[in-house]
């Protein structure tokens, strides 16, 4: 049995193997007519989630002038992108955020600049060119977003919210 490879046949509907199923359905890739475009607003929103998810950094507002002024449109906290079509589509990225004091902050960008390259290749298949991180600022630790007094005085009639020592 050793060096014995032994296939195991699984089948799914319309009597195709799994396997066949899954990789070639109606027509090989090769055969089908037609294009396939991915929206920048779909690839921003993929970057800002891998910057979102990633320990030690935060996005930080890259604002709509900021955006226009270099003719890249921001699509999630922190993100940039521009796609430049034509046979292989590419993407730039820019990256805006603040760094966890404490942490060497080259390591940080170039972990970072890694992991958005390989998310995005993995996720839309465009070759990315060029992965810029700006780093804005340092955050020194991880806080819970609180509402806002104001806020809260609007919702209860103009009144400041009572604590428990008031009552």
């Amino acid at each position: 049995m050793d060096g014995e490879v032994v296939e195991e046949s699984g089948f799914a509907e319309g009597g195709q193997t799994e396997s066949s199923a899954l990789s070639s359905g109606p027509e090989a890739p090769s055969q089908v007519k037609g294009s396939v475009k991915i929206a920048d607003e779909v690839i921003g929103t993929i970057a800002g989630e891998i910057l979102r998810t990633f320990k030690g950094v935060r996005g930080t507002n890259v604002g709509l002038i900021g955006g226009l002024k270099f003719g890249k449109r921001p699509f999630a906290e922190g993100v940039r992108v521009e796609v430049e079509e034509g046979g292989s589509p590419s993407v730039k990225v820019d990256l805006f955020v603040n760094v966890k004091y404490g942490l060497r902050i080259p390591d940080v960008a170039w972990e970072l600049q890694e992991s958005v390259k390989k998310g995005l290749e993995e996720l839309t298949g465009y070759r990315v060119s060029e992965v810029n991180v700006f780093v804005q600022g340092l955050f020194f630790k991880e806080e819970e977003l609180k509402p806002s007094t104001a806020y809260e005085a609007r919702e209860s009639g103009g009144e400041p919210p009572r604590s428990d020592s008031d009552a």
